[in-house]
């Protein structure tokens, strides 16, 4: 009998303790830790919305996001892009779907292409506010792009 959990247990489990651990501080906005690993993670960091989302295959949840401001990478505010997530149950939360969020991706490999990105931890997706936005790094929130 193994004691390793897999992968989309583990996943769904960090997301209900976080999930959680925000809701009972009555606080919106994840651990600087957390934060601080996604930034150096991430090739792309951007403030958009998703406007949809469908399962290219179970485990993997691809979101459609319109990018209203980029703070890393090679996108620009206007520009519309595909991620995939791994979402519990295949989908997303109605609560996240035309909410501003703060995203943090990386390239996927060639083999799990399309689409070109993906999300850089397990947690990368996170509603937007000033207090969010507050623990980028100045450099990142000094350059509208």
């Amino acid at each position: 009998m193994s004691l390793m959990m897999p992968r989309t247990a583990v996943v769904a489990t960090l997301a209900a303790v976080l999930t959680a651990m925000l809701s009972a501080s009555g606080v919106d906005v994840p651990p600087r830790a957390l934060v601080q690993e996604n930034v150096q993670k991430a090739s792309v960091i951007v403030k958009g919305r998703i406007d949809r989302w469908e399962v290219s295959k179970p485990g993997t949840t691809v979101a459609h996001f319109h990018v209203t401001r980029s703070y890393r990478g090679p996108v620009k505010a206007g520009d519309d892009l595909a991620f995939a997530s791994f979402k519990e149950d295949d989908r997303y939360p109605d609560r996240l779907l035309h909410t501003e969020l703060l995203v943090f991706l990386r390239s996927r490999q060639a083999r799990y292409t399309p689409p070109k990105w993906e999300t850089a931890t397990d947690l990368s997706e996170f509603v937007f506010g000033p207090e969010l936005e507050g623990l980028l790094p100045a450099q990142l929130r000094r350059s509208p792009r």
